[in-house]
């Protein structure tokens, strides 16, 4: 913040990661004045950057395989997953879309229709409309159709 607050170009992802250590080491801290002294208590400032940094980013299985190869452990991978899950979930009810899906829309980009949807927008509309079509009346038989089209 002290960065972008001097007018400096700065990212969302490293900011998430501190935000989630944060977070987990808030919510360490809350258990242990509660008299709750867990094993492996550095597990939770982990979830915590898996949380945040995966809902921000909007990859969760990006999100389990970055705690994978910080940490090396299944385990922390695997408590990862149950917070990532939790905080997208979280996420996506409470604001539909990730940091960066919400950047795209700002820029008026739509990624929820998929590469199709965003061809079709790309695509100007006179490379597909063509002029060579078979105009028929209203009263005509379905024989005058066939005829017309055969041509």
């Amino acid at each position: 913040s002290v960065c972008l607050g001097m007018g400096l170009f700065g990212g969302i992802f490293s900011p998430s990661l501190v935000i989630g250590a944060a977070g987990g080491a808030i919510a360490l801290h809350i258990l242990a004045s509660l008299g709750l002294d867990l094993p492996g208590a550095v597990g939770i400032v982990i979830c915590g950057i898996a949380a945040v940094s995966s809902s921000v980013i909007g990859a969760p299985i990006a999100g389990t395989i970055i705690i994978l190869e910080l940490t090396g452990s299944y385990e922390f991978a695997l408590l990862a997953m149950i917070s990532i899950v939790t905080s997208v979930l979280t996420s996506h009810l409470l604001f539909g879309n990730s940091f960066f899906d919400r950047q795209l829309l700002d820029r008026g980009i739509d990624i929820s229709s998929g590469r199709t949807g965003l061809e079709m927008m790309e695509r100007n509309i006179e490379t597909i409309v063509h002029q060579d079509y078979c105009r028929l009346n209203p009263e005509d038989s379905s024989q005058t159709a066939i005829n017309l089209l055969i041509e």
